[in-house]
């Protein structure tokens, strides 16, 4: 492995929520490279605020419509989400990485609709739906699973919008009726509140945006509550293909008696605009973790406003 990625694991695995949190303080940052233009029509409708009317490019436009946006009034938005990940190893309680028992190995398909509804320029309503296929086997037995897992009805609220983008998101996850027992599992019966800060950023002449995220789980049951983030950095590299890496993830709290379950992935992959659509595909794989599988993945959406 070269020497700069396993440098970049290591700093991030000591490191990683202080400089998550250096990361969200760079959104307060005042704008740098733009002035708003509150005439544009494109900036209105989308809620970006960091663009020169004279420099907003079809380019520039239809990348940051990707990630820097909030929804108004009236205005829908949906999302057909997949995903295939397979593992062989895991992650112990002290993060070394491990190859399962018996000669074990798994692999899930994951799918989401989420839909959103603008029901004023502040509010929008949300929910998400999650189907998954779960497939295990070692040297004793082979295993498969498959059902609807849970619901997420949410609510995200616009705090503001300049000097740059920023929400609150709230999110309760409302299992639904699977049997939690069955072998491999792919869910618990137990509800899960969520709250996050959300911000993004545009910067214009670089041609991209930056979407940072920073929240709190609370987990009835097993494991502990957690800490998820997200940070992402988006590149148009044409009128239609938008480049995205993104670092996803979440440290437990650790509270006695309970596991915690701590893990970071990298992803990348393009976006392409086709019509009014938008499909977008990539490769993501976990750095790091805690009571977790170290797991590699595919993924895929198609979404689009309306």
């Amino acid at each position: 492995m070269p020497f700069a990625i396993i440098l970049f694991i290591t700093i991030m695995k000591k490191f990683k929520i202080i400089l998550l949190i250096t990361l969200l303080s760079f959104t307060f940052i005042p704008r740098l490279f733009a002035e708003i233009d509150e005439d544009s029509e494109f900036l209105q409708k989308s809620t970006i605020k960091n663009v020169l009317k004279n420099e907003l490019s079809e380019r520039g436009a239809w990348g940051l419509r990707q990630g820097v946006w909030f929804l108004k009034k009236g205005e829908s938005y949906a999302e057909i989400y997949s995903k295939y990940y397979w593992h062989n190893r895991q992650f112990d309680s002290n993060g070394d990485k491990h190859r399962w028992g018996y000669g074990g190995k798994g692999h899930e398909k994951e799918t989401e609709l989420k839909l959103e509804h603008g029901l004023t320029d502040k509010h929008t309503l949300m929910v998400s739906f999650n189907f998954k296929d779960a497939y295990w086997e070692d040297d004793y037995k082979k295993s498969a699973t498959s059902g609807f897992v849970y619901a997420r009805p949410g609510l995200k609220y616009l705090l503001f919008e300049k000097p740059y983008l920023a929400y609150l998101q709230l999110k309760v996850k409302l299992p639904f009726g699977f049997d939690e027992h069955e072998t491999p599992s792919i869910g618990t019966h137990q509800i899960d509140a969520e709250i996050k800060l959300m911000t993004a950023q545009s910067w214009p002449k670089l041609h991209g945006y930056t979407k940072l995220e920073f929240g709190f789980r609370e987990r009835y049951e097993e494991p502990t509550n957690e800490i998820p983030y997200f940070a992402q950095f988006a590149y148009n590299i044409s009128d239609n293909i938008l480049l995205e890496l993104s670092l996803d993830g979440q440290e437990g709290l650790g509270e006695a008696g309970k596991v915690a379950e701590d893990w970071a992935k990298f992803t990348i992959g393009p976006v392409f605009r086709i019509g009014l659509l938008n499909l977008k595909f990539g490769y993501g794989i976990t750095l790091f973790g805690k009571n977790t599988t170290a797991a590699e993945e595919f993924y895929s959406a198609i979404y689009g406003w309306f």
